[in-house]
């Protein structure tokens, strides 16, 4: 790695493992990323096999707030949910990365059943979802058709 990617590579490292160690209260909870990896030096990819992680509890907590149609729009990100029965979709547009990524859940219950990158069709690095949660940090800007938002938290603490 250069030294520019090497610090950048120790921030998200520093990072991840801070989230990776919020507390929670449930027994059963898997992470959706092997966060060991980063030890090693390298950077995982997201896992199916998951349940209620809490290092991404913030990302789906906010995602379980929005209906069918809405679009946040945050500077340079937009997500934008599409509901297929009790299947819910979200698709994140990374305008800076020139990047796309759909998130799949079912009824919203603590698995996320799939994150993919949809231009190459692999699972989500955990660099990439770092970029997106960095867009996150600053409120979105609401729109008409999201004003019933204005009271709930949509930002990451990063």
């Amino acid at each position: 790695m250069y030294p520019d990617e090497l610090k950048e590579f120790e921030a998200l490292k520093e990072r991840w493992l801070k989230r990776s160690k919020i507390p929670t209260d449930l027994k059963n909870a898997k992470p959706a990323f092997d966060y060991s990896a980063l030890e090693r030096g390298e950077i995982p990819s997201f896992d199916k096999d998951n349940w209620n992680d809490p290092a991404i509890e913030d990302l789906r907590a906010i995602l379980f707030e929005l209906t069918v149609d809405d679009i946040l729009k945050y500077e340079d990100l937009k997500i934008q949910v599409i509901r297929l029965g009790d299947e819910w979709r979200y698709l994140f547009i990374d305008y800076e990365q020139e990047e796309a990524f759909i998130l799949s859940q079912y009824k919203t219950r603590g698995k996320v059943q799939a994150f993919y990158n949809t231009e190459y069709g692999y699972p989500i690095r955990l660099d990439e979802l770092d970029c997106i949660l960095s867009k996150m940090t600053k409120p979105p800007k609401l729109g008409p058709y999201t004003a019933h938002l204005e009271d709930v938290k949509l930002t990451i603490d990063y």
